[in-house]
C-alpha cells in the first residue's frame, strides 16, 4: 500500500466514532421528517374528504318534515 492509503485509514479510524455519531443523527432526523410528513398527508387526506362530504350535504340536503300532532295524539277538547 501507499503510504497514503496508509494515511487516510488511520485517518478514518481515528474519525471513526465522529462519522458514526453523524450518519446516526441522519437517520433519526430522517426518520422524524418522514413521520411528520406522514402525518401531514394523513391531516390532508382526512380534511380533503371531509371537505367533499361537506359538498356532497350541501348540494344534496336531507331534510325532515315532523308533524306535531304525529308525536302528541291527544285531544284538546276532552276537558
Amino acid at each position: 500500500m501507499s503510504q497514503a492509503k496508509v494515511d487516510r485509514n488511520k485517518q478514518l479510524k481515528r474519525d471513526r466514532k465522529k462519522i458514526v455519531k453523524r450518519e446516526h443523527r441522519r437517520e433519526k432526523v430522517a426518520a422524524v421528517v418522514g413521520i411528520i410528513v406522514a402525518i401531514l398527508l394523513l391531516i390532508w387526506l382526512g380534511f380533503s374528504i371531509s371537505q367533499q362530504v361537506e359538498k356532497h350535504h350541501e348540494a344534496n340536503p336531507s331534510t325532515v318534515k315532523v308533524d306535531i300532532k304525529d308525536i302528541f295524539n291527544f285531544d284538546v277538547d276532552a276537558d
